[in-house]
């Protein structure tokens, strides 16, 4: 993607390879880019089919 360097000025090429949450956090803000919504992303006709490539986002328990 691309990204703006405020101290030169620029812009710059970036690539990055994100996983886990902050992964689904970037594309849902990218989406907004191009005026996506997170349902536009539900199957239409089987709003709970789980493609078989996805994993689940795992939160680890707060430990107090």
């Amino acid at each position: 993607f691309d990204s703006f360097d405020f101290e030169s000025g620029n812009t710059v090429h970036v690539k990055a390879r994100l996983k886990g949450y902050i992964a689904v956090v970037f594309q849902h803000e990218y989406d907004h880019l191009f005026g996506k919504l997170f349902f536009d992303h539900i199957n239409k006709e089987n709003p709970f089919y789980i493609p078989d490539n996805s994993t689940p986002v795992k939160f680890k328990q707060n430990e107090e």
